[in-house]
């Protein structure tokens, strides 16, 4: 009920009304003990019929009494006249945060004081262990002075019901808002997504919603918004924040502020809300020097007895570039060395900038930048997938590919912007010239396209008298007009680095090798020798190698399918690379992430599969580059034997539904992967299955055991899923073959129900069809997933999740108008698998039952770190000669 002017509520007069909201209404009053104006909340009449409510909540507003800050509006204490029930609080004069932000979005100079404002309130708070639970723009207010005062501190769960572990959820928060859809809404907007889910919250929850409004006051608006509030709950829970709608020139700093705060993945988001405040107060303090605003990440000065060390050798490694671009001798300059955290928990793809300060790596969410001479990196928005990157020569784009197109975006603050098709990129070039020269698949010539966009047009065409069939991973010589590349061959004599132009279609070869490799200004190649990364002098007027190759650094890490290698050096002397993650293990994994008993040796471990029977393990490893073998271990007599023994690389193995046989590919016939199959007890020879020219690797079988289901690689629709029938002529049908990518498939235990990975979405989700596909089908995975794996009684579909998360959804199938349907339960996670995350496609296994796994672990911790030399050129074994 309304109160009228010169209402009395203890000490206080009533004079007006401010406004009304879910939690109560609020009045301006006077305090006639200390002659001061004041703000009452008269709360809801179900707390006057609550006594263990009213105690609990005057409990807590002590608590928040105690709480002293200058961004934090006061509370005062609590009152009781009669039936009333008020709440006295700190008069805050000014308009709210959403008001303002209903004008329009806010200036980077107007809104990043105001988040440093409210990232402080909370800290404070924080620190008292009191949770805001309701952070959002109607509950900042800013003063006509600028400053910025935080409302409402915790009432969210002072007017929640009974204090249980679950009480923190949506259900209560949204509870104390009934009384306006409207408040409903607004407040919806601002949970988190363990919130919208009912769970118990931390001072997490208030991270995520400080990154909700920091997006908000930059893009006007919200950042998770729908016309309902199922609609916003479900963006909470399966979207991004569109990083598009930012402006362009927002800080690096800030832009990781928001990714990094609206994390769904809790053990990903800031712990800490300081972590925000440092950013912010990193990105007010910079002022950058002939470059754009927000284009690198500040110095953060943390400890100096910490720091002092590393920031010494790292500006002494980023003083050596600007000497090499001056070309003096590298031997008068000191060769440094030093390690870098990876990106991603599987290896990565490196592009050290041309002039030596950026190192770009692919990571599980996106692009990952980071100046060598500074601590961290930062994702950037809108890259998410994206792979092979390389930069300009102005060092200031990076172009990458993604969702089978070839992009480039400004690292430090631009949108992403498309530059032609590439349905399966493999590496690229550009030039000052601002000609771009790429792969744009991993099978067929290399094309062109101008950096700004326009025509892609064919550069090279294959030579067929040296059984070429792809040309990929190109690098310009200093001319900008003739370049290196791989040229992958079917006789693999013909493999290796060689050299063409732009100006003609003549080409040779100039060195023998089966990975990418590079031209290095002002004279060198780098290129893989088995697990060794090589460095030859490169004559670039007579395009010819001369003296004899050094070795620069030792177990490099590269991919055989891919013929990748995780390397890349800049003109200026500086070189990048990742060793090999050999020492892997096979172990048995609880439901809870446990070890339980390790399975043989470490090794460089791949692909593993468990026999329908549950008593033999195979798997395959790959010994050195372009030779590796499957072998079977028997799980109960604890022995280990090799299955096959051809020196090509053999891989990815498949039992058969009755355990007998084991289908498995094998770059045996002229370097492409083709389908083999042998008795699984190792008698008899092994037969070819299907070959063609295109890679291919094994799925599953049908149910009756005659149909045969995997993927190959096509140029234009890149990975699709097929099947043969092994009765009669065994011609191969596609299953699902779509512009998109449909690989990493597994096939139910009845042989009805096909999962795999579709990046339709324009990121790599689970989905389930019918088998053969009917037309029906169902998403599984909301936020990233590869790796889909049925349990045998098909109650479960595990999948491993974006960071390595091992998930599991419940599953049951049934009949929907007499055709079959699938329902499905929101995924949880197990437990983090430290594992490859794309290829190989079987890291894991799970048991018969699903309550334990085989998973094909990485050293603990992460991939092996980075390494970086600066004045690589100069180390004893790597120079030039002369």
């Amino acid at each position: 009920m309304a109160l009228a002017a010169g209402t009395r509520i203890g000490v206080y007069e009533i004079a007006a009304p401010i406004g009304e909201g879910g939690m109560g209404q609020v009045y301006r009053a006077t305090d006639t003990t200390l002659a001061r104006e004041v703000a009452i909340k008269i709360l809801p009449d179900a707390f006057a019929s609550d006594p263990e409510r009213l105690a609990r909540f005057e409990r807590e507003a002590k608590t928040l009494a105690s709480l002293n800050h200058p961004h934090i509006a006061a509370v005062y204490g609590f009152e009781k006249s009669g039936g009333t029930q008020a709440l006295v609080m700190e008069l805050v004069e000014g308009e709210d945060l959403s008001r303002r932000i209903a004008r329009g979005a806010l200036p980077l100079d107007e809104a990043l004081p105001i988040a440093k404002q409210i990232a402080e309130a909370l800290e404070a708070a924080h620190e008292q262990s009191i949770i805001h639970r309701d952070l959002k723009p109607a509950n900042v207010k800013l003063t006509r002075d600028g400053q910025v005062k935080v409302l409402d501190f915790g009432l969210a769960k002072m007017l929640d019901g009974e204090p249980s572990p679950s009480s923190d959820t949506l259900s209560a928060t949204i509870g104390v808002h009934a009384t306006s859809a409207g408040i409903i809404l607004g407040t919806a907007a601002y949970m988190s997504p363990e919130q919208a889910r009912g769970r118990p919250v931390d001072r997490r929850t208030d991270v995520w919603a400080f990154g909700c409004v920091v997006f908000e006051m930059l893009a006007g608006r919200a950042a998770f918004a729908g016309d309902t509030v199922s609609d916003t709950i479900a963006a909470i829970l399966e979207r991004e924040p569109d990083m598009h709608a930012v402006p362009t020139a927002t800080p690096l700093a800030v832009r990781r502020v928001i990714t990094r705060c609206c994390e769904k993945n809790l053990k990903r988001r800031f712990h800490d809300i300081a972590d925000a405040r440092i950013e912010i107060e990193d990105a007010l303090a910079w002022k950058p020097t002939g470059a754009p605003a927000g284009a690198v990440e500040p110095v953060r000065v943390r400890s100096p007895s910490i720091w002092f060390g590393a920031g010494a050798v790292l500006a002494l490694a980023m003083a050596v570039p600007i000497a090499l671009a001056t070309r003096q001798p590298p031997e008068s300059l000191p060769t440094i060395r030093f390690d870098i955290d990876a990106a991603s928990p599987s290896p990565s793809e490196l592009a050290v900038s041309p002039d030596g300060r950026y190192l770009a790596t692919n990571s599980v969410t996106g692009l990952w930048i980071r100046r060598l001479d500074r601590t961290a990196g930062q994702v950037v928005a809108g890259t998410a997938g994206a792979t092979y990157p390389f930069w300009a020569p102005d060092s200031r784009i990076v172009a990458f590919f993604v969702d089978g197109k070839l992009k480039k975006v400004d690292p430090f603050g631009g949108p992403v912007q498309t530059l032609g098709e590439a349905p399966n990129g493999r590496g690229g070039a550009w030039n000052r010239d601002q000609i771009i020269l790429f792969a744009p698949a991993a099978d067929g010539p290399l094309f062109r396209v101008s950096a700004a966009g326009g025509v892609v047009a064919p550069q090279t065409s294959l030579d067929r008298t040296r059984l070429e069939v792809a040309h990929l991973y190109p690098s310009f010589l200093p001319d900008g007009k003739h370049f290196v590349y791989l040229a992958k061959s079917s006789d693999p004599a013909n493999t290796g680095l060689y050299v063409g132009s732009l100006d003609s279609r003549e080409t040779k070869r100039v060195v023998a090798t089966s990975r990418k490799a590079m031209f290095v200004a002002p004279s060198t190649v780098l290129f893989m020798r088995e697990n060794t990364l090589m460095m030859q002098a490169f004559d670039a007027q007579r395009l010819d190698v001369r003296g004899d190759p050094s070795p620069v650094a030792e177990q490099v890490e590269n991919f055989p399918l891919n013929l990748a290698a995780a390397f890349s050096a800049s003109d200026t002397g500086v070189l990048a690379y990742q060793g090999r993650s050999d020492a892997r293990q096979l172990f048995w994994l609880d439901r809870s992430g446990r070890r339980l008993s390790a399975i043989g040796p470490t090794g460089p471990y791949l692909n593993v599969a468990q026999s329908p029977d549950g008593e033999r393990l195979a798997f395959d490893r790959e010994d050195s580059p372009g030779s590796g073998d499957i072998f079977i271990s028997d799980l109960r007599l604890g022995t280990t034997s090799r299955f096959t023994f051809d020196p090509a690389l053999d891989g990815w193995p498949l039992w058969s539904r009755d355990g007998a046989r084991i289908v498995f590919n094998s770059a045996r016939n002229g370097g492409i992967w083709n389908l083999y199959q042998k008795a699984a007890n190792g008698s008899g020879p092994e037969e070819l299955l299907v070959r063609s020219e295109s890679d291919k690797l094994p799925i599953g079988w049908s149910a009756d055991g005659r149909t045969l289901v995997y993927q190959q690689r096509d140029p234009k629709t890149q990975w699709d899923l097929w099947m043969v029938s092994l009765d009669g002529d065994r011609k191969p049908v596609p299953l699902l073959a779509t512009p998109f990518n449909e690989y990493m498939a597994d096939l139910s235990a009845d042989g009805r129900w096909l999962a795999y990975v579709s990046d339709e979405s324009g990121r790599s989700e689970i989905y389930v069809q019918t088998f053969p596909p009917s037309g029906s089908k169902w998403q599984i995975s909301y936020t990233g997933g590869v790796q889909p794996k049925w349990r045998r009684d098909q109650k479960e579909l595990f999948f491993m999740g974006a960071g390595g998360d091992l998930m599991a959804a419940d599953v049951a199938i049934g009949r929907t108008a007499g055709v079959a349907a699938l329902e499905t339960g929101p995924p949880v996670k197990l437990f983090q698998a430290n594992v490859f995350l794309g290829w190989p496609k079987n890291s894991y296994e799970p048991s018969a039952d699903g309550q334990r796994f085989v998973v094909n672990l990485l050293p603990t911790g992460t991939s092996p770190a980075v390494t970086v030399v600066v004045n690589w050129q100069a180390v004893p074994g790597a120079r030039e000669e002369r």
